[in-house]
């Protein structure tokens, strides 16, 4: 039978001296300890020498997961710490500036559409419809024409009559 016994590492039971200036940084947290960043953390796995090939497959999962769970606008915004603030304002005036230019250009477009259409039904329908009573006239002419060949038609300037 096995048994479990703790050991307190005299290390961790020390009071860890405290940075004054950490004091300033957190003033209602508990500051850090001053050498904090000298310890990490790691996992037995990842720290031994043995050279497996589940050990490797398995790291590579852990590194595939933890960037999958990460979100395209999680990248966003960490970008927006890569790029200076001067060359992020520079960015979103000219992007701006496209925008407005692209929505300025769609708006009058539109409206310039709108006023060519609407002014084509106005003048063209009537039109059409002139011509086509026109061209109606011209017909019944030529059919009275050729049903009576003594007369003429209406435009001409002789009219006969007969005043038999």
């Amino acid at each position: 039978m096995v048994k479990l016994e703790t050991v307190p590492d005299e290390h961790f039971q020390e009071d860890q001296p405290v940075d004054p200036s950490a004091e300033k940084l957190f003033p209602n947290d508990a500051a850090p300890a001053a050498d904090e960043d000298d310890y990490a953390t790691t996992d037995d796995d990842s720290s031994s020498s043995s050279n497996s090939d589940s050990d490797s497959d398995s790291d590579d999962d852990d590194e595939d997961s933890s960037t999958l769970e990460e979100s395209i606008y999680e990248r966003l915004v960490a970008l927006k710490d890569m790029i200076p603030h001067k060359q992020r304002n520079q960015l979103v005036s000219a992007y701006n500036g496209v925008k407005n230019v692209i929505g300025g250009s769609l708006w009058f477009g539109g409206k310039t559409i709108f006023v060519l259409s609407t002014s084509a039904l106005f003048v063209g329908v009537p039109l059409a419809l002139a011509v086509g009573e026109e061209h109606q006239v011209v017909e019944m002419e030529r059919m009275q024409s050729a049903q009576n060949p003594d007369q003429v038609g209406f435009d001409s300037a002789v009219v006969r009559w007969d005043a038999g």
